[in-house]
């Protein structure tokens, strides 16, 4: 994927705020300072970029404004969305009239893949659900895990366990690769 861009997607403001803060603490073991997107024009300008970078945004961004279709905010192939709570938000393919007013309007996940068409997608769930017009394993496929992710179009194994993981340990920006303290280990 050639350093993609992650796109951090929650369904509430105060989850993207708390899941923001967190990632922003280790802005050093990223490499990098994520970017908790403004609006859905500031997400279009975070997404216009070859690679990298991580953005946090509401998956209300992805609402276009009223009687218009979604545009497209970038057609690049190395963004993965990872959406938490995604079975809360990731529905609604088909379209439904207004019978007041006759429009048609689309849900969540057809808007989100009009506005990133080439993306791949990684749902975080709580609850699978398996009704015909919300299903988990018709947005995200089938799932990959013995925890609670649903994947499509990349591949992830989360366990319930918990497991080593070992990462760099921070070092302020003036030491070199080479002179980085090696790693330390979190979990068990």
């Amino acid at each position: 994927m050639q350093n993609p861009t992650l796109v951090v997607l929650t369904d509430r403001n105060d989850l993207d705020d708390q899941l923001f803060g967190q990632f922003q603490r280790c802005a050093g073991i990223l490499g990098q300072t994520p970017v908790q997107a403004g609006g859905r024009e500031h997400l279009r300008e975070l997404l216009n970029r070859a690679s990298g970078g991580v953005v946090f945004t509401t998956i209300h961004k992805f609402m276009p404004e009223k009687g218009e279709a979604m545009p497209e905010l970038s057609a690049r192939q190395n963004i993965v969305v990872i959406a938490d709570e995604a079975h809360r938000s990731q529905y609604g393919f088909g379209g439904k009239v207004n019978e007041k007013t006759g429009e048609m309007s689309y849900g969540f996940a057809s808007n989100l893949r009009d506005a990133l068409p080439n993306a791949s997608f990684i749902g975080f769930i709580g609850t699978p659900i398996e009704k015909a017009d919300a299903n988990t394993r018709a947005v995200f496929g089938d799932y990959s895990t013995t925890g609670r992710a649903a994947v499509r179009g990349v591949g992830l194994i989360v366990s319930s366990q918990t497991m080593r993981l070992c990462l760099p340990m921070a070092a302020g920006p003036s030491a070199s690769p080479a002179r980085r303290p090696c790693w330390r280990v979190i979990g068990k």
